[in-house]
C-alpha cells in the first residue's frame, strides 16, 4: 500500500512523524531554556558593563525581558505543530492558529514589561501603565475563554465534509511540504536580517525577530487555506463544506491583521478572528442538521409497481 502513495505523501510523513515531532520538542525545550540563560546574560552586562556593544545594549536592562525569549522559541514550535497538522482536519488547524495568535498577544505583553525599563518605578514613571497592562491582559483572558470555547465546539460538533477524500488529504500533505520549506526559509530570512541590524546598531524599535516573519507565514497560509477550499469543492461539493471554509479563511485574515495592528485593535481583531470560528462552526452544524430533518421528513416516492399481465396470458402469446 506505502509504495502506491505518491512521494510527496510519503515524504509529508516521514518528516512530520511522532518520532521527528517529539525529538523536535525535546530541542524546542533546550534551545528554550538555554536562550533564556544567554538573555539573563546578555542583560546583565547590558547593566554593569561600563560601554557595552551595541549587540549587547540592544536587548535592555530589564530582566523580565528576559521571558521574552522562551516564549517566542515555543511559539516557534506552535508554528511547526501548524504545519505537520495542515493535513488534518482544518478545525484542528484553526486551534492551532488561536493558540499562536494568544502566544503572540502573551509574548508582547512580556516584551513590554521588559521594554519599561527599572520595574521598580514603572507605575510611577510610566502614565497609563495600569490601563495598558489591563486591557492586554483582559484581551489575553478572552482570546484563551474562546479558544478553549472553540476545542469544545469542534469537539461536539463533529465536521461532515470532504476532508476524508483520499486525494484532497494527499493534496494537503503537499502542501504542508511547501508550507515547512518556506518556514525554514523565512526563519533564515529574518534571522539574517535581525543580526545585521544589531551589526549595523540601527534602531531596532521597529523591527523585531518573528514580527514579519509571523505576518508573511499567515498571509501564506491564507493562500494555501483558499487552494484547500476550491479543491475540496471541486472534488466533493458541499454548501455547508463550502461556507465553513470561507469562514475559516475570513478568520485567519483576521489574525493575519492583528499580527501588525496597533494596540487595542490587535486584540479585537484576534478575538473577534476566534469568535467568528466559533459562529461559523455552530451555523454549519445547524445547517447540517436542518438540511438533515427536511430530508428526512421528505422520503423519495415509491416507484409506482407495473402491473404484470397473468400467466396465462403470457403463455398464449407465446
Amino acid at each position: 500500500m506505502t509504495a502506491h502513495r505518491p512521494l510527496l505523501a510519503r515524504a509529508h510523513d516521514a518528516a512530520f512523524s511522532d518520532g521527528v515531532v517529539h525529538r523536535v520538542e525535546r530541542a524546542v525545550i533546550a534551545v528554550a531554556f538555554l536562550g533564556f540563560l544567554l538573555h539573563v546574560g546578555a542583560i546583565a552586562a547590558a547593566r554593569w558593563w561600563p560601554a557595552p556593544p551595541a549587540v549587547v545594549a540592544g536587548v535592555g536592562t530589564n530582566f523580565l525581558g528576559a521571558i521574552y525569549t522562551p516564549f517566542s522559541v515555543i511559539l516557534f514550535y506552535e508554528v511547526l505543530l501548524l504545519v505537520a497538522a495542515f493535513a488534518e482536519a482544518t478545525s484542528r488547524q484553526m486551534a492551532l492558529q488561536f493558540e499562536i495568535i494568544t502566544l503572540i498577544v502573551i509574548r508582547r505583553v512580556f516584551k513590554d514589561f521588559g521594554a519599561y525599563g527599572d520595574p521598580g518605578g514603572v507605575v510611577h514613571e510610566h502614565a497609563g501603565f495600569v490601563a495598558t497592562v489591563a486591557t492586554d491582559l483582559g484581551g489575553s483572558v478572552l482570546l484563551v475563554l474562546l479558544t478553549a470555547l472553540f476545542h469544545f465546539a469542534r469537539r461536539r460538533l463533529p465536521e461532515a465534509t470532504a476532508e476524508e477524500h483520499e486525494a484532497i488529504v494527499r493534496f494537503k500533505k503537499s502542501l504542508a511540504l511547501v508550507l515547512g520549506v518556506t518556514l525554514v526559509g523565512l526563519v533564515v530570512f529574518s534571522a539574517v536580517r535581525w543580526v545585521e541590524a544589531h551589526s549595523a546598531a540601527e534602531d531596532l524599535g521597529e523591527l523585531h525577530l518573528g514580527t514579519a516573519f509571523y505576518g508573511d507565514f499567515f498571509m501564506l497560509l491564507i493562500l494555501m487555506d483558499v487552494l484547500v477550499l476550491v479543491r475540496s469543492w471541486r472534488l466533493l461539493p458541499s454548501y455547508g463544506a463550502l461556507i465553513r471554509n470561507s469562514g475559516f479563511v475570513i478568520s485567519t485574515i483576521l489574525l493575519r491583521l492583528a499580527m501588525t495592528s496597533p494596540k487595542p485593535e490587535h486584540l479585537v481583531l484576534a478575538n473577534l478572528g476566534v469568535g467568528f470560528s466559533i459562529a461559523i462552526l455552530v451555523l454549519t452544524a445547524l445547517l447540517r442538521r436542518v438540511t438533515r430533518d427536511g430530508d428526512a421528513s421528505h422520503p423519495p416516492e415509491a416507484a409506482e409497481p407495473v402491473e404484470s399481465e397473468p400467466m396465462g396470458a403470457r403463455v398464449a402469446s407465446t
